[in-house]
């Protein structure tokens, strides 16, 4: 590894350690990591969990169909969209799968606490999730992919009280959303 690429390995093990997303770890398992670059020029570090993904019991929980989605945002006028800050992030791991995650740097071993990219079960790990805390808010006026959410209302009084039942449940369940999106 280059050091350009380990400087921004080291500033986002530094980042993620102190947002509580990682630890230190010792173990059996150990996952490479990599630096990609994405569109906007800047890089992102991801986690090769090809092996670990290999022997993973597969959860085939159903994930929300984009076709369902709209359906059900048909007879919406007002929507307002949200998007949850670093969604997977927002998820534990069980304690002891945690280790599971165990991934390489110069600087040691670490383990996620939080859900990441690239572990084969996260997508349907996080539609469990969601379904069990929006569950309701979904079928009525705020279905969800992913970490976006659309709530829905005829009108604007109808928007807002839609819109303060989500934000109650985000508040409720420690979901944050980006204030910018």
């Amino acid at each position: 590894m280059n050091e350009a690429k380990k400087q921004i390995l080291n500033k986002t093990v530094d980042e993620w350690l102190e947002f509580g997303l990682i630890k230190p770890c010792t173990g059996p398992w150990a996952f490479n990591t990599v630096i990609r670059p994405k569109s906007d020029g800047s890089f992102r570090v991801t986690v090769d969990y090809t092996e670990l993904n290999d022997v993973t019991v597969k959860d085939r929980y159903p994930i929300a169909r984009i076709d369902q989605i709209l359906c059900s945002l048909a007879d919406g006028i007002l929507f307002i969209k949200s998007d949850l800050v670093k969604a997977y992030h927002q998820i534990p791991i069980k304690s002891e799968d945690q280790v599971k995650t165990a991934f390489i740097t110069p600087r040691g071993l670490y383990m996620n606490v939080t859900l990441i990219d690239g572990l084969c079960n996260a997508p349907s790990s996080f539609h469990r999730v969601t379904d069990k805390v929006f569950g309701d808010l979904k079928q009525t006026h705020s279905p969800t992919y992913f970490d976006d959410v659309i709530t829905k209302g005829n009108d604007s009084m109808i928007l807002l009280d839609n819109y303060e039942q989500l934000l109650d449940r985000l508040a409720t369940n420690h979901f944050t959303i980006h204030p910018n999106k």
